[in-house]
C-alpha cells in the first residue's frame, strides 16, 4: 500500500508542471531605490514637503530643501533623503536663476543604506523655475551636475 501511495505522489507531482506554477512577482520596483539604480535626469514625482522652517529676507528668492528648510544662498542644500550639496559657494543668485558649486555627498547604500558609506564628489548646481507661493518667491527646480558620474535626481521643489 505504501508503494502505491508513493508512486501516486511521484506521478501526480505537486499539482502541475513547472510552466503552470505561479511566478512570484516583486512587490517593490527596485529600480526606484538606491543610488546605483537612480535614473539620470529623471523628473521625480511630486512630493509633500514637511512643514517649512527658516526664513528669507523680504524680496529675496528662496530655496526649499527636502527637509523643508527655507533659505537664500545656503551653504548646505539637502537634495534627497540620502544626498546633499555642502560647502556651497554661489556665483549668482537672481530672480531668473542661481548657480553655485560645492561638494555632493551621498550614501552609497552598499550593502544597505543603514551601513553604507558617504561618498563625496565635486558638483555644480543650477536653480531655476521661480514660483510665487503665498507672496514669496522660491526656486522650483534644482539641477545637479557631478564632476564624475551621472547627474543625480534632485527633489528640491517650491512649496506650492
Amino acid at each position: 500500500m505504501k508503494r502505491l501511495l508513493v508512486l501516486a505522489l511521484v506521478v501526480a507531482g505537486c499539482g502541475g508542471t513547472a510552466s503552470e506554477l505561479p511566478v512570484a512577482t516583486p512587490t517593490i520596483d527596485m529600480s526606484q531605490f538606491g543610488p546605483r539604480h537612480a535614473k539620470p535626469r529623471a523628473t521625480p514625482p511630486p512630493i509633500k514637503l514637511p512643514a517649512l522652517h527658516g526664513s528669507i529676507p523680504a524680496g529675496e528668492v528662496g530655496v526649499v530643501d527636502i527637509a523643508g528648510l527655507v533659505s537664500a544662498r545656503p551653504k548646505t542644500l539637502q537634495t534627497s533623503t540620502d544626498a546633499a550639496l555642502d560647502g556651497l559657494s554661489w556665483t549668482s543668485w537672481a530672480a531668473d536663476g542661481a548657480s553655485g558649486s560645492g561638494s555632493f555627498s551621498v550614501n552609497d547604500c552598499q550593502p544597505n543604506c543603514a551601513t553604507g558609506r558617504t561618498r563625496r564628489v565635486a558638483a555644480v548646481v543650477a536653480l531655476s523655475d521661480v514660483r510665487t507661493c503665498d507672496g514669496r518667491r522660491y526656486f522650483g527646480r534644482a539641477v545637479v551636475k557631478l564632476a564624475s558620474g551621472p547627474a543625480p535626481t534632485s527633489y528640491v521643489r517650491a512649496p506650492c
